[in-house]
């Protein structure tokens, strides 16, 4: 009895590490602009765990956020979002990977064993997001050396029909090095305003793996290069999304003078207020377009000021 329950011990430790594919202290960090707000995102292995019977690794996701202002060529923290746990594991060179809040259940990530023309489905809900299913096609194939190591690559398609894709280059260990680790929203329905951030890849490493880092540029930048320590003012923006007006209100209780700016997503302003001494503004939308915009509202001094998102639907 004792040599068959250590037999079962053993078949159980060992078939939990071959289900592993990152090591302890795995990090990765992407850098993202959207229009004005830059920063990055870190994702990090937090811990194991078991998801309906399946050991798993859990991954968090954390995008901080800065603004950038010009010609100053200032950062500005503004705060830390932190996004649903994802869930991993591998078996037999297959990546799986689930996130309850939108695809229940374990599907394919990445399979390193496909080869050219193969292709999987991410799995995703198309009951929430009106759009065909998510298929990832390989391109090509083939090895790269990373830290001494030889490591398997594909470089992923996936067509704008659908929801969610992995698209680029997909390194072994690593991950995505075009775009993000997990699948991003492509946006097929154009019913539906989805705002995108322009993500890049900069690092990664774990505790057997030295950093790599594709870009040179620290993998926490700003934070290396240091932030202002401007005040952020808490501002309430309503109706948003809205179709011919908003009233944005904040507090000034010493009737500070603020400015405030709208700009749509290439960076062009539309819309500007200067001299503003009282705590609310009424915002005339009726002649934007259908879309993402964002506002900026900072102090005369540029001691205070506050960023934020108005919709047009």
């Amino acid at each position: 009895m004792k040599k068959l329950l250590l037999i079962i011990l053993v078949l159980f430790v060992n078939n939990t590490k071959a289900q592993q594919w990152i090591d302890t202290g795995a990090t990765w960090y992407y850098g993202f602009e959207n229009f004005g707000i830059v920063g990055f995102y870190k994702v990090v292995y937090e811990n194991d765990t078991m998801i309906d019977g399946q050991a798993c690794q859990q991954l968090g996701t954390y995008r901080h956020n800065y603004y950038h202002a010009l010609p100053q060529n200032t950062y500005s923290y503004i705060s830390t979002d932190t996004f649903p746990k994802f869930f991993t594991y591998s078996s037999n060179d297959t990546v799986y990977f689930q996130n309850e809040d939108f695809y229940p259940g374990f599907h394919v990530l990445i399979n390193y064993n496909a080869q050219e023309g193969d292709s999987w489905s991410l799995g995703f809900n198309n009951d929430i997001f009106p759009c065909t299913d998510s298929l990832e096609t390989v391109d090509s194939i083939g090895t790269i050396t990373i830290n001494n190591q030889q490591l398997r690559w594909q470089h992923l398609s996936n067509e704008f029909i659908h929801v969610f894709g992995l698209w680029g280059k997909v390194i072994e260990r690593i991950g995505n090095v075009d775009h993000f680790l997990l699948p991003l929203s492509r946006g097929c329905d154009d019913g539906v305003v989805i705002e995108f951030d322009q993500i890049t890849f900069r690092c990664f490493l774990d505790n057997t793996f030295s950093e790599y880092n594709a870009t040179g540029q620290p993998c926490d930048f700003p934070i290396s290069v240091g932030v202002s320590e401007n005040e952020f003012i808490k501002t309430t923006l309503y109706p948003n999304p809205t179709n011919h007006s908003a009233t944005l209100e904040f507090e000034n209780p010493t009737n500070t003078a603020f400015n405030l700016q709208v700009f749509d997503i290439t960076g062009k302003v539309v819309m500007e207020q200067s001299g503003i001494t009282s705590n609310r503004i009424t915002l005339n939308t009726q002649h934007l377009p259908v879309g993402i915009y964002h506002y900026r509202l900072i102090a005369e001094e540029e001691k205070l000021q506050s960023l934020g998102k108005l919709i047009i639907h």
